[in-house]
């Protein structure tokens, strides 16, 4: 989980030469990633959950080896996009081919964290 926060700002530019002065709007926006501490926090965990969240992690290494390499040959996208269904919609195709295109190069790690 992450909190977002966000905050504008303008920026005044003077008027320089034949160019009239001019407002620029910047909106700002930090995302800051929580931990699982944060997170009993932020849900109000009570006993019960605060145990189970203190067992999973500390598994997280075992749960890390039982998946595994997650990663797909081109051999296999090629394979499975072969597969797909001949009247499946152009936009769920493209679905499926940006899912393929981005195993193993998009990394999420439970609350923003590796370890």
């Amino acid at each position: 989980m992450c909190s977002i926060t966000s905050s504008p700002e303008t920026i005044d530019h003077p008027a320089v030469g034949s160019t009239a002065a001019w407002s620029e709007k910047v909106l700002h926006i930090t995302i800051t990633a929580k931990t699982a501490d944060d997170m009993r926090t932020a849900y109000l965990f009570n006993s019960e959950q605060n145990s189970s969240l203190t067992e999973l992690l500390a598994e997280l290494g075992v749960i890390g080896d039982l998946l595994g390499d997650l990663s797909i040959s081109q051999e296999s996208i090629t394979e499975l996009l072969s597969r797909l269904p001949a009247d499946l919609s152009p936009e769920r195709r493209a679905v499926v081919e940006t899912a393929c295109k981005l195993v193993g190069k998009v990394t999420y790690f439970w609350g923003g964290n590796q370890g």
